[in-house]
């Protein structure tokens, strides 16, 4: 999609040759491109202006320079529960709904084996744990696309998506059961996901002959404290409760749009003082401001894809640390 925006930022045009194509991130945000993506800012306000604008304050991540952009329209696709203190005017009935949406905290752990022996010895490719740490644990999905090649064999390299979820179950409703959860994952430290990482995987794969120190090349925990979007508790709540929020959360205000996507944390009213750089946007100059977040989507073989139960692409002009330490992991 970026590169249809801005044809530059990468060579090719086909799926298969974006996979491995590099990108040049200097060419994302240039004054002569119709399409202008600027990455490492934080929106500070958003308000309408007198003649029909759309104002947006943004502050640079990287050394605090502050920037004023003004548009036909905006659209706020980011953490709700900052909309209220970005966005001027709101009701108190849609700034109660965007709060209302207070984000479930999880554990997305990648694991790099040196090879997946134990899994075809135990047949299997994803394990459901019910009373371990890690209640899913699956071979990364088998993807050869382009140049880039899964592992066929067993003794190659392969990938270990690992999934927690804290879990506070004496809280008092759904909500304050999210937020509980979040002061339990903040307490945890490295070395407590690393313990439970090589825990769980020798207690399922063992069997089949695993060995943690062995086997285990490179350990990743992202650590997201505010995960996906809450979901409506049909047990404690109407069922269209959820919904109905969701509209009012969502209502457009003014030029503005607000939306239930990505991340961005709240900053104070403080935040509007003198921008040193002003951007006027006019409508054959679209900007799009993001923090981007990826986030993956629903796996859905191809018929043609080959299948097969482990996915990783050799690196073998990086180093591969073999400790959670050594890997700068978050």
């Amino acid at each position: 999609m970026v590169r249809a925006l801005i044809p530059a930022v990468a060579p090719g045009s086909t799926m298969e040759d974006i996979v491995l194509a590099p990108f040049d991130y200097a060419l994302l945000d240039t004054p002569a491109s119709s399409v202008r993506l600027r990455i490492g800012c934080t929106v500070a306000w958003a308000r309408d202006t007198a003649d029909g604008e759309v104002d947006v304050g943004l502050v640079h991540n990287a050394d605090g320079r502050r920037v004023r952009v003004r548009a036909k329209h905006s659209t706020l696709a980011c953490f709700n529960m900052s909309i209220p203190y970005l966005l001027d005017g709101l009701s108190p009935e849609q700034s109660t709904a965007l709060a209302g949406n207070v984000k479930a905290p999880l554990i997305y752990t990648n694991v790099a084996l040196r090879q997946w022996r134990p899994w075809v010895a135990l047949g299997v490719h994803e394990i459901f744990g019910v009373d371990t740490f890690h209640s899913r644990v699956k071979l990364d999905y088998p993807v050869a696309l382009g140049g880039y090649r899964c592992a066929v064999d067993p003794s190659e390299p392969v990938l270990v998506h690992m999934v927690h979820v804290p879990l506070v179950p004496a809280a008092s409703d759904p909500r304050a059961a999210l937020r509980a959860a979040r002061k339990t994952l903040f307490g945890l430290k490295i070395e407590d996901y690393e313990r439970h990482i090589r825990e769980d995987l020798t207690r399922m794969l063992g069997p089949g002959g695993f060995d943690a120190e062995r086997d285990i090349a490179a350990i990743t925990v992202n650590r997201w404290s505010h995960g996906y979007s809450y979901g409506p508790n049909t047990l404690m709540e109407p069922e269209n409760v959820g919904q109905r929020s969701m509209e009012r959360a969502r209502a457009p205000l003014g030029l503005a749009l607000t939306r239930f996507r990505g991340h961005l944390p709240s900053l104070s009213r403080h935040d509007e003082g003198v921008y040193e750089e002003v951007v006027h946007v006019g409508p054959s100059a679209p900007v799009v401001y993001s923090r981007v977040q990826g986030r993956g989507g629903p796996y859905r073989p191809d018929p043609g894809e080959v299948q097969r139960p482990g996915c990783a692409r050799a690196r073998p002009d990086r180093h591969v640390p073999t400790r959670l330490g050594e890997a700068g992991s978050h």
